[in-house]
Parts: structure tokens; C-alpha cells; sequence
């Protein structure tokens, strides 16, 4: 028995995004650019130091307050790339660079220490942003709303959900996802195997997470069959990204799962709780996550692969050790404040430009596009990262983040941030588009690629183009034609005759 997802008549009425981005914070960002010019003509220090500070703390409360109104207005707009780019505007280009104006002396010091950069140079690299920022949302306010036109028929196939069909996915999802998780992927990481692990297993490996999503959301809509089910898959996830350290895993492991839960029972104090829990279990056991990547660091030169064995030893020795704080180097740097800042990479990368030395990261943009199956020996472009922490370093053992808006610089000047921040704006107002209407009428099937959006909003600006935005734009629309094609062998038309009863509450 089919059941329809309540749609307000409002949020069907509504174009997507209607007066978004608002043309008030065009206004701020605009008054941004005139200020930072004004004052880096001015060439007074105090000024510079004034706008250094008080420019970040405009552009973040702005950014805040668009993201609260918009989200407050449309909920489902928390599951769009262009909600999770707000986000990033205020982590990385607004509380990034104020490390300089509020940090305490010993985060700064370290922060000095990898690549120096005076209060001048602070102040290009603040103009740079914003004016990628303006170039990104106007590519969004230009393509917005394209993403939802000519996606009827899909529309259609998804518009009618139950809990029934939910499971279904949960467990084709945990099955999928499960299967390359510990079968492939994490195989991989502890050394089992050493092929060149291609990243759209790697993004399908998330499946196993969308999976725990759904199955929380089920479990809140009622079927308390799973509740313990539910309970130990988590309990063995949450371990398991303990094991890899990685503070990305450990969050989505809480957050995600949370997540799907709220959309069933939509309990803003139930969704509190969870947020306290991933703070306690965040500060407790991160603690462990940075510790296991600086151990493995110092044994193998890398800071993802270590044999399962090794991992279990440094699990302990950290226990047996009393549960010790991670050092100085990392503590500074690698677990807050200074892994949000790209001011330094960003002045490295527009120096060596304005020397008269562009990048190149822009040559590998057709063939990101190329699955590796129909070319084995394709480029592993990833490896542009660790080139660029070698130019940076002189070694390479690592990834560098650099940002879009720096490489748009480095390849091209200040026309290669304008117009990689357009693309990439149009891009996300597509992705956007889509996964609203997706969660609108919890159409489960297409989370993956709902998912890929969310991580590219909130990261996807600060690592190189080719990888994370046109990279991640392909394999989101990979994955969009996987489950369309799949929907439409699977589900029936006549099957489809809207319900005349029983809603669920939502």
C-alpha cells in the first residue's frame, strides 16, 4: 500500500530557491571588494589590520544569517549544496583568516610557521575569497532553479514514498554500501590489498552510512523491529571510523544517522541530544583520531594506510597511555582553528602566479570525467594535492588544500576566480535543485548523489576544481542515471495511484 509523502501546497507552488541567494548579501559582498580595495590603497596598517578583522566577521554573520532565514523558511533546503556552501563561507572564509586577528599566540605562532604571511597579503587573500564567493553565487542566482525543469517523469517515479519502500532502500543500501566497505575499501586502508582504489568505490562506500540513515528514519517513523538492528550496525560503524582515524568518518558515522531520524520524527530537541553526544564523543575520542594519523605518519610516511594490526596497537598504546592529549605540532594546527584557514596556500599560489609561474591544474578537466574502467591507466589526479604540498614543502607525503579560488588565481589571474567560481556556481544550483525536491518527497533512492551534493558545498570549494567540483558533479550525475534506471525497472506505474488515506505524521 502506497503512501503518499506529505508535500505542502506552499513548498509545491514554490520555485526552488525563490530570492536566493538575497540580493542584500550580494550588497555586503560588493561593499567587501570596495573596502578591501579602498584600504589596500590607503596602505595604512591600522586599516589593514581593521579590515582583516572586521571584513571575515561581516562576511560570516551574513553568510549565517542567510543560511538560518532559508533554512527556517524551507527545511529540506538543509540537504542542498548550496545550504552546506554557506556553511563553508563561514568556516573556511570568514573564521579561517580570523586566526590572525583572534587566535592566541600559540596558534598563531604555528600558523606563522608553515607558510608566513603579513596583514597585506591577508588582505588580498580576503579580496580573493569574496570576490570567488560573489562570482559563486552568481552563478547560482543565474542557473537557479534548472536543476528542477525537465525531471517530471522522475518526479513522479519518486513522488510516492512508504516506510515499506524505505526499508527497502535501507537495506539494498547496507547491503551495497556494506559489501565494498569491508570487502574493498577498508581492505585497502589496512594493507590487505594495494591496487589503485578508484573513487567512485570510494564515494560508494558512503552507501553503507545512507543506508544507516534510512533504516534511523524508518526506526522514527515507527518500526521498532529494527531499533536493534539499528543499534549494533552503528555501534560497529562508530568503531570502525575510530579504527581508520578519521574525523570525517567518525562525524557523518554520528551526524547522518541522526539525521535521518529527525527527518521521521522532526523533534528539534531530539536532534539537541544528538548534537551534544557527537560534541562529547568528538572531544573524547578525536583525541584518538589525531593520534592514530600522527603515529601512522611517523611509522609509514602516509596518513591513511596502516595495516589493521598496527592500527589496533596504537588503539591500545593510546588507552594503556591514559587517553594523552595529541602534541603541541598537532594540537595547534591539525584539531580546530588552523585547518580552516587557506590564507597561506592561497598567497603561496597568487605569488608564484604573479611571478610569472601559472599552474597547470586545470589540464586534467576532461579526463577527471573518464571512468577508470574504460581507461585503467588513466592519471590518479588526486595526486595534484600532493604536488602541489611538494612545491609547497619539498616533500611529499601529504595532501595540501588550496581552494578554488586560489587555483582560479594560479592558473588564470583574477579572470580564472571569476570564472571557475560561475561554473562552479551553476553547478550547485543544478545539484541543489535536484536533491530538494528528492528530499521533499523523500525519494531515499537518490541520496547518494544528494549526499555527494552536501560534500560538495561544504568542501568542495577548498580543494582543486577538477577533483571535487567537476569530479564530484560526474559521478552525482553517475549516480542520478544509476538509481532513474533502477526506479524505473523496479517500480510499476499503475502502482503509482496517489492514496486516498492515512498520511503519516512528519
Amino acid at each position: 500500500m502506497m503512501v503518499p509523502t506529505r508535500v505542502t501546497t506552499q513548498q509545491a507552488a514554490s520555485a526552488p530557491f525563490a530570492g536566493e541567494p538575497p540580493g542584500w548579501l550580494f550588497g555586503v559582498l560588493l561593499g567587501l571588494i570596495w573596502a578591501y580595495l579602498f584600504v589596500a590603497a590607503m596602505g595604512s596598517v591600522t586599516w589593514v589590520d581593521t579590515a582583516n578583522l572586521f571584513g571575515p566577521l561581516a562576511l560570516g554573520v551574513s553568510a549565517a544569517i542567510t543560511g538560518y532565514r532559508l533554512i527556517r523558511r524551507q527545511p529540506e533546503t538543509v540537504w542542498t549544496t548550496y545550504a552546506w556552501f554557506l556553511l563553508a563561507i563561514v568556516l573556511f572564509y570568514a573564521i579561517g583568516p580570523l586566526i590572525y586577528s583572534l587566535a592566541g599566540p600559540r596558534t598563531l605562532a604555528y600558523a606563522l610557521s608553515f607558510l608566513p604571511i603579513n596583514t597585506g597579503q591577508l588582505l588580498r587573500t580576503n579580496l580573493l575569497d569574496v570576490v570567488g564567493i560573489l562570482a559563486v553565487l552568481t552563478g547560482f542566482r543565474l542557473a537557479r532553479g534548472w536543476g528542477a525543469a525537465g525531471t517530471k517523469e522522475v518526479h513522479e517515479v519518486a513522488r510516492f514514498s512508504n516506510i515499506t519502500r524505505a526499508r527497502t532502500v535501507a537495506l539494498v543500501f547496507l547491503v551495497i554500501g556494506g559489501g565494498l566497505e569491508y570487502l574493498v575499501i577498508l581492505p585497502y586502508h589496512f594493507g590487505f590489498s594495494h591496487f589503485i582504489l578508484p573513487g567512485v568505490i570510494n564515494n560508494l562506500g558512503n552507501l553503507y552510512l545512507l543506508g544507516l540513515m534510512v533504516l534511523a528514519y524508518v526506526v522514527a517513523r515507527g518500526d521498532r523491529a529494527w531499533r536493534l538492528p539499528l543499534a549494533l550496525l552503528w555501534a560497529v560503524q562508530i568503531v570502525v571510523s575510530l579504527l581508520v582515524f578519521s574525523k570525517l568518518q567518525l562525524i557523518l558515522s554520528i551526524v547522518l544517522p541522526a539525521l535521518g531520524a529527525y527527518l521521521g520524527h522532526r523533534r528539534v530537541s531530539r536532534l539537541l541530544v544528538w548534537g551534544l553526544i557527537l560534541g562529547l564523543v568528538y572531544f573524547s575520542m578525536g583525541q584518538l583520531v589525531f593520534y592514530g594519523r600522527d603515529q601512522i605518519s611517523v611509522r609509514t610516511g602516509t596518513i591513511g594506510q596502516a595495516s589493521l594490526q598496527q592500527r589496533a596497537g596504537i588503539v591500545e598504546r593510546w588507552f594503556a597511555q591514559g587517553m594523552p592529549s595529541v602534541n603541541a605540532r598537532v594540537s595547534a594546527a591539525g584539531t580546530g582553528w588552523g585547518r580552516l584557514n587557506y590564507a597561506p596556500e592561497q598567497t603561496f599560489a597568487m605569488a608564484r602566479y604573479d611571478q610569472g609561474y601559472p599552474g597547470h591544474t586545470l589540464r586534467n578537466i576532461g579526463i577527471v570525467l573518464i571512468p577508470r574502467f574504460l581507461w585503467p591507466g588513466k592519471p590518479i589526479t588526486t595526486n595534484m594535492a600532493v604536488d602541489f604540498y611538494q612545491l609547497v614543502t619539498g616533500r611529499r607525503s601529504t595532501h595540501l588544500g588550496l581552494g578554488i579560488f586560489g587555483e582560479g588565481y594560479w592558473d588564470y589571474g583574477w579572470p580564472g576566480v571569476i570564472g571557475l567560481g560561475l561554473v562552479t556556481g551553476v553547478i550547485f544550483s543544478l545539484l541543489s535543485s535536484l536533491s530538494l525536491v528528492w528530499m521533499r518527497r523523500r525519494a531515499f533512492e537518490y541520496l547518494p548523489s544528494v549526499f555527494l551534493g552536501i560534500q560538495m558545498g561544504v568542501i568542495g570549494t577548498t580543494a582543486l576544481f577538477v577533483n571535487s567540483v567537476m569530479g564530484g558533479a560526474g559521478m552525482f550525475f553517475a549516480y542520478v542515471l544509476a538509481a532513474w534506471f533502477v526506479v524505473r525497472l523496479l517500480v510499476k506505474k499503475p502502482s503509482l495511484a496517489p492514496a486516498t488515506h492515512g498520511v503519516g505524521r512528519l
